[in-house]
């Protein structure tokens, strides 16, 4: 590639990102890096956008915000993968290329329906036509990824963990978990965008005289009711524990499932006002109040009330979709200022400490990059169309 053409394509990217105020401009470009960074194609061709070196779902989804935009074409590669790698049982695997199985994580394979009916409704009004017949072909392996999720229900109507690899807070302190507020609304929230996807196509297939029966299953779509009422507590939800009880620890990441309105308004204005409480000057732990350290981490420290980047610009999303502007923009720039400024590394960072906002964990974190959303929401030049994507999101 020569000069030209690389000063061409970089024009060309900064002509679909959002227009911010200069001192801001740093702070954006730096969270978005690793999009870029982190994505690879291999030898034989194959694509992916990692979590560190391997096409992960969880990390994959909120690192391909910047795909969905600049790259089409790299985000259908990467959904195609990740049908042929569905397992025969629905399941999406922890991690392909390469293989990695925990057998029993629940986000990965919710994660892999929302990716599909995203790229959807981000392509549905621009290319109608060519976009529904792409998702004729995706919706077979959404509809047996809803299936193993269904499969994962108790009598509760509720997933549960079968050990600590339920959802992205995969540690060993996690074992005694039976219910977590981000991977029941997560399901919840993959339920919902199916159903949309379900009858958007058959619709579709009726306008324009297409049998369907090759695309859909013979058996209809059943929506089933989540019922997260059981982690509810009166201010905002809680993991539930093996023996029924809990410790009433608050969890930004149930924050984020708002994104697909399945908190409900007034639950989530009562669980936006316990964060704002815990915030300080670098951003929201993920957990409080703290674990002790015999959960295995300082406090503080990873997944013991960590500041997590992505999760933070996740949650400004949800809270600027919802309303709550403000809010959102004060979480979004704080983390962004902690991560990229506050050790002078300008480098986008796993967690910040919850404590000190020090830096810690991996550089270069993909899924950071998911700050183009709260970014693009607050911006009076977004140049793509993020906000009315998760404006349909919530429908």
């Amino acid at each position: 590639i020569d000069y030209h053409e690389l000063l061409s394509k970089t024009i060309e990217i900064s002509n679909y990102l959002p227009e911010v105020r200069p001192e801001e401009q740093v702070l954006l470009n730096q969270e978005i890096v690793p999009a870029f960074a982190l994505t690879r194609v291999i030898k034989n061709g194959q694509l992916i956008t990692m979590g560190y070196c391997e096409l992960n779902q969880r990390d994959s989804y909120w690192t391909s915000f910047v795909h969905l935009l600049l790259f089409k074409e790299a985000e259908i590669t990467m959904i195609n993968e990740s049908c042929q790698g569905q397992l025969e049982s629905g399941k999406i695997p922890t991690t392909l290329l390469p293989l990695i199985e925990r057998e029993f994580d629940i986000d990965i394979t919710a994660y892999f329906v929302l990716r599909i009916v995203r790229f959807v409704r981000y392509y549905y009004d621009e290319s109608r036509d060519q976009t529904c017949r792409m998702a004729l072909q995706w919706i077979v392996h959404a509809r047996k990824a809803i299936d193993y999720l269904y499969s994962l229900l108790d009598k509760n109507n509720l997933p549960f963990a079968r050990n600590f690899w339920a959802d992205w807070k995969d540690v060993k302190g996690m074992n005694n978990r039976l219910y977590g507020p981000h991977f029941v609304l997560l399901t919840k929230a993959a339920i919902k965008e199916y159903k949309w996807l379900y009858f958007t196509l058959k619709n579709y297939c009726q306008d324009h005289s297409i049998d369907s029966n090759h695309f859909f299953p013979n058996t209809p779509f059943t929506e089933v009711d989540i019922n997260a009422d059981l982690l509810w507590n009166g201010n905002y939800y809680q993991d539930i524990m093996r023996d029924g009880s809990s410790d009433k620890r608050f969890h930004q990441d149930q924050l984020i499932c708002e994104l697909w309105n399945v908190c409900g308004e007034n639950r989530f204005q009562s669980m936006l006002t316990c964060a704002e409480q815990n915030q300080n000057q670098f951003g929201l732990p993920e957990t409080v109040p703290f674990y002790p350290d015999s959960f295995g981490y300082r406090i503080g420290d990873y997944h013991n009330g960590g500041i997590w980047p992505w999760l933070s610009f996740a949650d400004a999303a949800a809270r600027m979709s919802t309303g709550y502007f403000e809010s959102g923009e004060k979480l979004l720039l704080d983390v962004c200022k902690a991560d990229i400024l506050l050790d002078n590394d300008l480098c986008s960072n796993e967690f910040l400490n919850g404590i000190t906002g020090k830096s810690g964990g991996h550089r270069i974190q993909g899924w950071n990059a998911c700050v183009i959303l709260p970014f693009s929401l607050r911006s009076n030049n977004p140049r793509n169309n993020l906000a009315k994507l998760i404006k349909d999101m919530r429908k």
